[in-house]
């Protein structure tokens, strides 16, 4: 009853509370932005479940600017974490930070403090029109949230309830399969060049260093990004040309109409370096069929509409207009 988020981490790496949280939310669904209601509030709105921790200092929300009418103001999030249809309560927060696309993160807690964090934004849209990936240059991981994850990883695939259920990629019905397409080609070619940087600059034995990722859900073990990048859009592409087996899902499990599984069985995935299943309602792979397989790119919702920033415009000062 005493420990959770907010507990475990005064007691550890923030003592008392007194150092503020900058928060980076991949996307808005709701098993993403829950720990929202344990930190400190964002602000001195009544409406904080956690209005006994606003003594210290405010919590700072850092979501994408892609699609920003898609999570804001904050009853555009209630609509679209799918809390409700999970039956689950949506915390109540504001974001302060809109983070464009390819920008680095300054986090400035205070007018007189500037902290780098080696942190990049990048806009990936697809799961949700907000989802947003991030890369560490320190430690050369690639975040991307819910947009790809494994059924298994060498931690998970030992516990029996994961050996039981593997875990699928979820779209919804506000997804997109063509800018989800997108972004992954996007992170693809962005974890080339970057491997290709790394290994420019590596004077150590040994192999250089490569990108790594870093999924939500399943996958734990930090492996190439690259291979498992491809790995995954070769299974999209497969799913694309009807080569993918396929089932309903039975009626209830998720609160989505017609959603069908997309998935080889644990039997051919043994022998594969990455096992993926796909899981979505039918309407958004038949739209994929249309405009990534078959090049007819029909017209996107403008909730995707891709905008790019000019290459020069790559830092993001939380107290500047944006």
């Amino acid at each position: 009853m005493y420990w959770n988020l907010y507990t475990v981490l005064k007691h550890t790496i923030n003592p008392g509370g007194r150092l503020p949280y900058l928060v980076i939310t991949t996307h808005c669904h709701f098993d993403h932005i829950l720990g929202l209601g344990l930190l400190p509030p964002t602000d001195t709105a009544p409406h904080h479940l956690n209005i006994t921790q606003r003594k210290g200092p405010l919590t700072t929300v850092l979501s994408s600017a892609h699609s920003i009418e898609h999570i804001s103001p904050w009853k555009h999030v209630c609509c679209h974490s799918l809390s409700k249809e999970f039956h689950t309560e949506c915390p109540y927060y504001t974001i302060e930070m809109w983070a464009q696309d390819r920008q680095d993160v300054v986090y400035s807690p205070s007018t007189s403090t500037r902290v780098p964090t080696g942190i990049t934004i990048h806009h990936t849209p697809g799961h949700s029109p907000d989802s947003l990936s991030w890369y560490d240059t320190d430690s050369h991981l690639l975040c991307v949230g819910d947009s790809f994850y494994e059924t298994k990883s060498q931690d998970t695939q030992e516990w029996e309830v994961e050996r039981k259920n593997r875990a699928a990629i979820l779209f919804e019905e506000r997804s997109h399969l063509l800018a989800w397409w997108k972004s992954l080609d996007k992170l693809l070619e962005f974890t080339k060049e970057e491997n290709t940087l790394l290994a420019s600059q590596h004077t150590g034995s040994g192999p250089p260093p490569r990108v790594a990722i870093s999924a939500s859900h399943v996958t734990t073990t930090s492996p190439d990004a690259e291979p498992f990048l491809l790995s995954i859009r070769t299974f999209m592409h497969r799913i694309l040309r009807d080569e993918v087996p396929k089932r309903p899902l039975a009626r209830g499990e998720l609160p989505f109409k017609d959603v069908m599984v997309y998935d080889d069985g644990p039997e051919a995935a043994a022998s594969k370096d990455f096992d993926w299943i796909v899981c979505a309602p039918k309407r958004i792979i038949e739209e994929g069929v249309q405009q990534i397989e078959g090049r007819t790119l029909i017209s996107e919702s403008p909730l995707y509409s891709i905008k790019m920033k000019p290459s020069n415009s790559n830092i993001i000062d939380d107290r500047a207009s944006l």
